[in-house]
């Protein structure tokens, strides 16, 4: 059975995630594991607030006056209350709680319930353990291997995917986002947006420019049309729609994905300079923190590998 991790860190701002949970966890058909890694700040505060936790009930009783049992009850209660309302709406959730430092321990428990996807805000404060913040989100993001969808704001009234971005940049690596926005598409309905973007970098690239003169912008135009709408062609099944748009490339994919409404947006977080110069690494960066469009950064580590020291090519890494 596939598993979508969440984890949650006690705040309100880390709960930004559940609704999600919630889409996902249905359409995928995946069950929903909700995690709070307990963290030495958390033996602190127990420490300091015994009083205030001795007077909490937990399902399973008044809270403990051992410092571990304690901790794992409140937790666990936590996490339950946040389970109820997911399963309210027929998920199937189940609750674990770790020890250790949060972003590894978070990787492990993917690896551990063999979870197909991490499903996180990439900002909280606050709460059981305060450990929920953007740096430990985008170290899960650098390390791990699954795709992670990273949630910034609160989910609309009525959630739902209705139109998906795929930023392309005419790299192997780039592409590898389309199977699984494919999927998503042919799950839920939505419309698949796929946007190349002109940059400026693009007319100083020496590799692109003959002596004789800059490059034709308006032959480039048509050639990046071309090929997404021979992408959009292959993949008939699906409602397709493309974009070529100018400009800086992290700003611009966020401009087009809240000019069009986007649901979500599905990228890879590595990408190979190819002709496009395109960084992916540093773009996800960019769009992470300059939309509130869910991004799901997607990671291609077999193709990395593949594509290692091939003539010309650059890798970049996120972050």
């Amino acid at each position: 059975m596939d598993t979508i991790l969440v984890p949650l860190d006690g705040s309100e701002l880390s709960a930004l995630a559940l609704p999600y949970a919630g889409l996902f966890g249905p359409l995928l058909g995946a069950e929903i594991c909700l995690i709070h890694i307990v963290t030495e700040g958390d033996r602190q505060d127990f420490v300091i607030e015994r009083e205030h936790l001795s007077k909490i009930s937990t399902p399973a009783g008044p809270v403990s006056a051992d410092e571990t049992e304690a901790i794992q009850l409140y937790t666990k209660a936590y996490l339950e209350k946040q389970a109820e309302q997911l399963r309210a709406q027929g998920a199937r959730v189940r609750t674990e709680v770790a020890f250790g430092s949060p972003a590894q321990a978070i990787i492990a428990a993917a690896d551990r319930c063999t979870a197909t996807m991490i499903v996180m805000a990439t900002h909280g404060r606050g709460g059981i353990g305060q450990w929920l913040v953007g740096s430990v989100a985008h170290k899960v993001m650098r390390l791990t291997p699954l795709p992670v969808l990273a949630i910034r704001g609160l989910a609309p009234e009525r959630l739902a995917l209705r139109r998906i971005v795929v930023p392309l940049d005419g790299s192997p690596l780039a592409r590898a986002a389309l199977p699984i926005a494919l999927d998503l598409a042919r799950r839920s309905g939505a419309t698949l947006l796929l946007l190349t973007v002109l940059t400026p970098q693009i007319g100083v690239d020496p590799s692109l420019v003959r002596p004789s003169g800059p490059i034709d912008m308006r032959v480039l135009r048509e050639q990046l049309v071309s090929e997404l709408d021979g992408i959009a062609t292959e993949y008939g099944d699906v409602p397709i729609t493309t974009v070529v748009s100018e400009g800086l490339v992290g700003d611009t994919i966020c401009r087009e994905a809240e000019q069009h409404a986007a649901d979500l947006i599905v990228m890879t977080s590595h990408g190979y300079s190819g002709w496009r110069r395109l960084t992916l690494g540093s773009v996800t960066d960019k769009v992470l923190h300059g939309t509130q469009v869910p991004v799901l950064v997607m990671h291609s580590h077999k193709l990395d590998a593949e594509l290692v020291g091939a003539p010309g090519d650059v890798t970049h890494s996120a972050g």
